[in-house]
């Protein structure tokens, strides 16, 4: 398990995040506009300058959609219509900032959404969204509560497009789903373009720091590198313990 700098990103949400960016040649996740709220007037301004002030001196880019109460795949046609809006306001901010790949959640609801309704809808609004999207622009579809790995991978196949690939969140598949994470792998590996790293007590989605918790990290992060993906994002409230704990796991393969 080696996974350099060059493929390694941080999420925002961490308070040490910037520094450590800058310090170690990491790229970003940038999380300010996961509210959706920190988009409009009056917040917006002081979130671009947080977001700008970040961004100093750190060369690669990630932005994390909106998710909140937001589902492209709604049942009510109206919310599916502020979800639409809510993730053209992110593309419009990563487009301004020159980046070039965004996060979204699945919106997938367990006891609500049938499979095949959610399939369906989400192959006819992901279509819709990347039709003004330019060529180099590359959307990454994040498992949450999802329970089964291969509505995501229908709803990519489905949409036939290589600016459409997954984001495999470690952490929730150990939470939401009752299933191997082995299968989640195997579901997701010809789709992989990003994960997110975290740790938790297989219960709670608590975004710990790696090697705090329960999960099998080494073991998975080795499989994960065998099947191959060009990137990670470490997705804790404080991220130094996890560098240090890439660190040493990477010195004990070596």
């Amino acid at each position: 398990m080696l996974i350099t700098p060059e493929r390694l990103y941080i999420a925002t949400i961490a308070q040490d995040a910037p520094d450590l960016a800058r310090a170690y040649g990491a790229g970003l996740e940038l999380d300010e506009f996961c509210t959706a709220a920190n988009m409009d007037e009056p917040n917006v301004l002081f979130w671009q300058k947080q977001v700008e002030e970040k961004m100093r001196s750190v060369r690669r880019f990630i932005f994390h959609a909106p998710f909140a109460e937001l589902s492209p795949a709604a049942v009510d046609p109206l919310i599916a219509q502020v979800s639409r809006r809510r993730l053209e306001q992110i593309y419009a901010f990563a487009a301004a900032y020159g980046v070039k790949r965004m996060v979204v959640h699945s919106g997938f609801i367990p006891h609500y959404h049938f499979d095949e309704w959610y399939i369906e809808q989400s192959i006819a609004f992901w279509i819709s969204y990347l039709q003004d999207k330019p060529e180099d622009f590359q959307l990454l579809l994040e498992n949450v509560l999802d329970q089964n790995p291969k509505v995501l991978t229908d709803v990519v196949e489905g949409v036939n497009d290589t600016r459409l690939q997954l984001c495999w969140d470690v952490g929730h598949a150990f939470v939401h789903a009752n299933r191997p994470w082995q299968d989640w792998l195997q579901a997701f590996a010809p789709y992989l373009a990003h994960v997110h790293i975290h740790d938790n007590d297989l219960v709670r989605d608590l975004h710990l720091p790696l090697g705090e918790g329960l999960l099998p990290l080494r073991e998975i992060i080795d499989a994960i590198e065998e099947v191959g993906c060009p990137t990670y994002t470490i997705e804790n409230m404080q991220a130094t313990n996890s560098l240090i704990w890439l660190y040493h796991a990477s010195k004990a393969k070596l």
